[in-house]
This record gives C-alpha cells, sequence and structure tokens, in this order.
C-alpha cells in the first residue's frame, strides 16, 4: 500500500503578514515592563550617561581649542605659537 501526502505548503501566518500589519507603536505595557527591567541599573545607567556627556563634550572641545591657538598665534604674530 502506497500512502500519498498533500504537498501543499501554506506559510505561517506570521511570515506572510506585512511590517505595518505589526507595528503597533507606542504600548505603555511595553514601556513600563523595560522600566522594570532597568530600574536595578539605574545608577549604572546615570553614572554611564555622565561619561557619555563628558566624552561628547571633550571631543567637541578639542578642535575649539586649536582653533583658540591658531586665532591667538595669528593675532600676536608668533609662529611658535
Amino acid at each position: 500500500m502506497v500512502k500519498t501526502y498533500d504537498t501543499k505548503i501554506i506559510p505561517l501566518h506570521f511570515i506572510t503578514q506585512s511590517e505595518e500589519a505589526l507595528d503597533k507603536g507606542y504600548d505603555p505595557k511595553v514601556a513600563r515592563g523595560l522600566l522594570q527591567f532597568v530600574k536595578p541599573y539605574t545608577g549604572q545607567m546615570l553614572i554611564a550617561l555622565f561619561f557619555m556627556v563628558l566624552v561628547a563634550a571633550a571631543s567637541v572641545s578639542g578642535p575649539y581649542f586649536v582653533k583658540l591657538a591658531i586665532d591667538d598665534g595669528v593675532r600676536a604674530n608668533d609662529p611658535a605659537m
């Protein structure tokens, strides 16, 4: 006896959905869940935020100090500066 099988493949529903159908936008329950996950790490996150601001300020201030040195050197007519 030979068994025959139906060879028609039906994709799963979530695979065939478009991204627009899955995009739900802002969900307050997800945000609250994320806050509950982050809560134990608040101190570490504040320290990381402080250092990110410090690094950003340092990277912006470098060219400013070069500008000051060039402007003062040119204004004073001092090539060594």
